[in-house]
């Protein structure tokens, strides 16, 4: 009896995949004036396996002034514990933000959302270049940072004019304040108007020490009067 030997040649098809970049942008907040409070949210869109995060951020100290960071919601998706750490100095801000690993294992998040808000001050007139530096994202693989393909988006903060100034001197008394009888249970005031450098609101009138109301005019009729 013959027997045929079947022989199966088997063949490995590589399929090629494509690698989507992950997006990294931070806000702008337009035009801001000089004492204002700067917030910065720094947002992904479309990662997978997010572990990680570090990046510098230059910027210009005369202009703007770093305050603090604050996590946002992304890397902590799942009740994960996340650290956040920053250094500014001479204009260089330096971020490191993470998951924490649970029981020795390392998980990443998938989406978009907001990873971090920065918060800055407005110091002086110009424009600030905010500018990504050594950046890098990181998966939950491996000991050392396996990076995600990404693209960062920098922006620019300008400071212009300064911020309303503080009116500390009180308006003039109002003078030449005048009394009508109209009747027996009617007075009517009126007075000369108060100056001010910043304008005047409104007027209270009081009976007695106690306040009876507020006027934006110049005049008032005190109705339900009893002659003692």
């Amino acid at each position: 009896m013959k027997y045929l030997k079947l022989i199966f040649i088997g063949f490995l098809l590589t399929i090629p995949t494509s690698i989507f970049a992950a997006d990294i942008s931070v806000s702008s907040p337009g035009t801001v004036v000089s004492g204002d409070t700067i917030t910065l949210t720094m947002a992904v869109n479309n990662v997978t396996d997010l572990f990680s995060t570090a990046f510098d951020i230059q910027y210009d100290p005369a202009v703007i002034g770093f305050v603090s960071a604050q996590k946002g919601t992304f890397l902590e998706q799942g009740g994960g514990t996340t650290t956040l750490l920053t250094s500014a100095n001479n204009g260089v801000l330096i971020v490191g933000y993470s998951r924490q690993a649970v029981g020795g294992v390392s998980t990443g998040v998938n989406g978009s959302g907001n990873i971090m808000t920065l918060t800055f001050n407005a110091l002086s007139n110009g424009t600030s270049n905010i500018t990504f530096l050594n950046n890098s994202l990181c998966s939950s693989v491996g000991f050392v940072c396996t990076e995600i393909p990404a693209s960062w988006s920098n922006t620019t903060v300008t400071v212009s004019g300064t911020g309303p100034i503080a009116d500390t001197t009180a308006p003039s008394i109002p003078a030449n304040l005048s009394a009508t009888a109209i009747s027996t249970s009617q007075i009517n005031l009126s007075w000369s108007p108060s100056t001010d450098s910043t304008g005047v609101t409104g007027y209270r009138i009081y009976r007695n020490g106690t306040q009876l109301t507020t006027t934006t005019g110049t005049s008032y009729s005190n109705t339900g009067l009893s002659p003692s």
